[in-house]
């Protein structure tokens, strides 16, 4: 969340147009060093893809999928006590896509067993 208010607020500093603009710095600089800053934040964007999402299927192991998608957080973890097949783990992913897109997989005996995602693209 901190990063969109971040960008949010540099593209309005970016976007301003005020008298000190074009009577003090060169115009022609400013919106190339604009354009080339944009451009940047566009094409800035970390997390997994629909795509990689995708590719993950169920039976994989953590090590196919960090392959695929990259180290994801822990978000829980629940052990019987039963042996390892038993273990289940959830990580997540942040997302490429709408603000908020994430992706998460369940494993369950170091195994895929379940998947979702929102507002990846």
């Amino acid at each position: 969340m901190r990063k969109i208010i971040t960008i949010l607020s540099l593209l309005m500093l970016i976007g301003c147009n005020t008298e000190t603009q074009q009577d003090g710095i060169d115009l022609e600089l400013f919106n190339r060093i604009k354009t080339g800053f944009l451009m940047f934040i566009i094409g800035w964007q970390d997390g997994v893809t629909l795509e990689q999402f995708n590719r993950v299927q169920t039976g994989m192991t953590l090590i196919e999928v960090i392959s695929i998608m990259g180290h994801g957080t822990l978000d829980s973890e629940v052990d019987l006590g039963i042996g390892a097949a038993f273990v289940t783990r959830m990580y997540s992913w942040n997302g490429r896509g709408s603000i908020g897109a994430n992706a998460s997989i369940m494993f369950q005996g170091g195994r895929v067993v379940s998947k979702a995602q929102a507002g990846l693209r």
